[in-house]
């Protein structure tokens, strides 16, 4: 399954500050997620169906940088619940036949 990384419009909340933010390549970040995300699109492909690449990318980096915000730097994040927080969005808007 190819993954579209291709930006959005998509901001999360910055952990820091509550302000809207999106992450870029700048942050050193998104590599990570991006590869975060090939790694869970491997175990759940069905459910990756659902979730769009740059919203993931976008989450998970908040998530990490919250992770270091509150002094765990970053360990203990749980991808799985990023994922599968905007897989069960996605299929909330999917239309079944």
């Amino acid at each position: 399954m190819d993954i579209d990384f291709t930006p959005t419009a998509y901001t999360v909340k910055d952990p820091g500050n509550g302000k809207p933010r999106r992450y870029d390549d700048n942050d050193g970040y998104t590599e990570d997620g991006k590869r975060e995300l090939e790694r869970l699109v491997e175990l759940y492909p069905n459910a990756a169906r659902f979730v769009v690449g740059d919203h993931f990318v976008q989450e998970w980096c908040r998530a990490y940088d919250a992770s270091c915000w509150s002094g765990s730097g970053g360990y203990g994040l749980d991808s799985t619940r990023v994922f599968f927080k905007l897989a069960e969005a996605g299929l909330g808007q999917a239309k079944f036949s």
